[in-house]
């Protein structure tokens, strides 16, 4: 198969360039330019960045962007009279509350406040509402982005089978609605993995929908090995047409990943990403060369990163050493640039530990064959007398006993070696071993 790549930042500047010329033709008609007002929350990195690329924008098509920077602990009160001043404010024409919001915020009344015609990210269940009816009114804008990214193509979308990664109210489940608009074969699976009502719930959902691809996370996987370490549920489904299963969102351990190779038959594939970089750093690329996998690996870096490890004064180490995860710059296209109104805290926050390198805060080691091992984050490393010692390795060689179905690894203070790590674990349904068996 070839790749074709889709040049997305082409196609945003056009898509600017069309809106700022409709701008222009309504200020020379003696309207008023289109009026934005953006409401942050609290200081999440991500969320800054994500606002930032809205307010750049509006400044180049000609928007009048109205910033609402406000402190974390704002009041859910305070955040509704604002969104009724914004209501009732002639001038504004959107408003846009950036989600995540603080825990103790209920996003989904402060999206309901907004008036419907006013949902410039489409949230409204108004607005949800028509696109699932076929009858798209405003519609949620990174699904409708990767949409335009789609059919840039010229890929007739009608009939194909598409996989939506995540059942989030931001993308997941607007994603799917989007591509069942444009015709494709979609389903969106949302519930345990496990009780609903037995592990079998997954297989069987592939078996009556004919699935082809399916993308969940680890600890969905690791759910249902605890229920049915057999996979005596499996066996009752067919999953002919299973070809692909996809891991996400978070390290994919390699007991998980043996157990689900060895009892579905399936390729197994695992990638890794951050939200700062937009798309995966390093993924067994499917549609272009399936490479042999390796447990515990997201496999190689994808082109356009150059990924090192580094020790903790910046020097390179060898193959099979474990290290500081970080990207040699210029990152590729589509990778985080600043933070809006506060290019300071970018450069401390990812460029100033190595300098020439984005520091992406995770730790692990490439192998002799460039295979990338992401351990965990960094401030996982525990230290037990003198020794800097990896959680997640840990956890790797616990989760290896056959009565183990979960576990975690943390740090605990020790006043002779500074910690000591200690284990949690979960046994697998029908396991009557004794905790003192387990441990030894």
């Amino acid at each position: 198969m070839t790749a074709k790549l889709i040049d997305g930042k082409t196609i945003a500047a056009n898509i600017r360039q069309q809106i700022a010329a409709k701008v222009a033709e309504r200020t020379k008609q003696g309207l008023r330019v289109p009026g934005l007002a953006v409401i942050l929350v609290g200081t999440d990195p991500a969320s800054e960045v994500y606002v930032a690329h809205k307010r750049r924008d509006c400044e180049e098509v000609g928007f009048k962007s109205t910033a609402h920077d406000l402190p974390a602990e704002t009041s859910q009160d305070a955040l509704l009279r604002l969104i009724d001043q914004l209501n009732d404010d002639p001038l504004v024409d959107g408003i846009l509350v950036q989600l995540p919001l603080p825990r103790h915020l209920d996003a989904s009344q402060l999206l309901e406040r907004i008036r419907p015609d006013k949902d410039v990210d489409g949230f409204h269940p108004y607005n949800i509402g028509r696109l699932a009816q076929r009858m798209p009114l405003l519609r949620p804008c990174t699904p409708k982005g990767i949409m335009a990214l789609l059919e840039s193509t010229g890929v007739d979308l009608h009939g194909l089978n598409a996989v939506v990664v995540g059942a989030s109210n931001i993308v997941g489940r607007p994603m799917a609605l989007e591509l069942l608009l444009a015709g494709c074969t979609t389903i969106l699976y949302e519930g345990k993995p496990v009780f609903t009502p037995d592990a079998g719930a997954f297989w069987r959902v592939c078996a009556e929908y004919g699935v082809k691809a399916i993308f969940a996370a680890p600890t969905a996987f690791r759910a249902i090995r605890k229920e049915d370490p057999h996979a005596e549920l499996m066996k009752q489904y067919d999953l002919s047409k299973l070809e692909t299963i996809f891991m996400a969102g978070e390290r994919l351990d390699p007991p998980t990943y043996h157990w689900v190779c060895e009892v579905s038959g399936k390729p197994v594939i695992d990638h890794w990403w951050q939200t700062e970089t937009g798309w995966a750093i390093c993924a067994n690329l499917a549609g272009i060369e399936l490479l042999p996998a390796k447990a515990g690996s997201a496999t190689r870096p994808v082109p356009g990163y150059n990924v090192q490890i580094l020790g903790d004064e910046g020097q390179p180490v060898a193959a099979n050493q474990q290290g500081n995860i970080a990207i040699k710059l210029p990152l590729p296209p589509g990778c985080l640039s600043t933070i809006w109104g506060n290019p300071d805290r970018f450069f401390t926050g990812y460029l100033s530990q190595f300098p020439g390198y984005y520091a992406t805060g995770d730790g692990g080691y490439l192998d002799e064959d460039g295979y990338l091992f992401v351990m965990g984050r960094t401030d996982d490393v525990i230290n037990v007398a003198g020794h800097r010692l990896s959680t997640g390795e840990m956890e790797e060689i616990i989760a290896s006993h056959p009565a183990v179905a979960e576990c975690c690894v943390i740090g605990l203070p020790d006043e002779l070696k500074g910690q000591q790590p200690v284990g949690f674990v979960l046994l697998k349904n029908g396991v009557t071993t004794d905790a003192e068996t387990v441990q030894n």
